[in-house]
């Protein structure tokens, strides 16, 4: 018994000195920066504001609930870059994909 009890502290005492896994990411991500490659914020744009980008007063650096980005969260969740690339519905093929983008 007195084994047992031995073994259980020591995994107690291990589990305590790595962190949880949300630290040890976190410490992790300090020198090897989060590179998100799927951001939805321009479809967002054309689907809330219909394109008009430069008409939008939205203050994306205030946490936005409408919209899934917002300079808050990005810097919450330790995002170091953006990888932007476009993306065009296919019912757009052979009409207007161009103009979408």
């Amino acid at each position: 018994r007195a084994c047992g009890l031995f073994v259980f502290a020591c995994l107690v005492a291990f589990c305590v000195a790595q962190g949880t896994p949300l630290q040890e990411a976190r410490e992790l991500m300090k020198d090897n920066p989060l590179i998100d490659g799927h951001n939805d914020l321009p479809w967002q744009y054309r689907e809330q504001w219909e394109d008009r980008v430069y008409e939008n007063t939205t203050d994306l650096t205030t946490l936005v609930p409408t919209l899934q980005t917002d300079i808050p969260r990005l810097r919450l969740g330790q995002v170091g870059g953006q990888f932007w690339s476009v993306y065009v519905d296919c019912s757009h093929q052979h009409k207007d994909a161009v103009r979408v983008t």
